[in-house]
């Protein structure tokens, strides 16, 4: 980021700010005209503290999906279920494996 950034008294208060609401592990939102300076405040505080920044446009065009992805829903229960039924399978298949065999000590005379 480096030269780039000029420090005034009010973008240094901004920044003083911002850097005790993150301490605090507060959410930070910026907003202001375009070219204010928030980009600019955020680069700094990243490169200040060591932070790698990725930024992104957000404009009306902007959708949910950009924002949080694609996602399958889920249905726990019907997880659980499966995994129950293999559990009572497998008990199964035990049981009976163990109930048939032949024991060593039953086929002494």
């Amino acid at each position: 980021v480096g030269d780039a950034h000029v420090l005034g008294a009010s973008r240094l208060m901004h920044l003083e700010a911002m850097m005790h609401a993150v301490q605090q592990g507060w959410c930070v939102n910026l907003v202001g005209p375009t070219s204010a300076g928030k980009t600019v405040l955020i680069e700094l505080l990243a490169d200040l503290t060591g932070n790698t920044l990725r930024t992104f446009s957000m404009n009306s065009a902007v959708d949910t999906m950009d924002l949080l992805g694609g996602f399958e829903q889920v249905d726990l229960s019907r997880d659980r279920q499966q995994v129950w039924e293999h559990v009572v399978h497998a008990v199964r298949a035990t049981l009976s494996q163990l109930l048939t065999s032949s024991h060593p000590a039953d086929d002494e005379p």
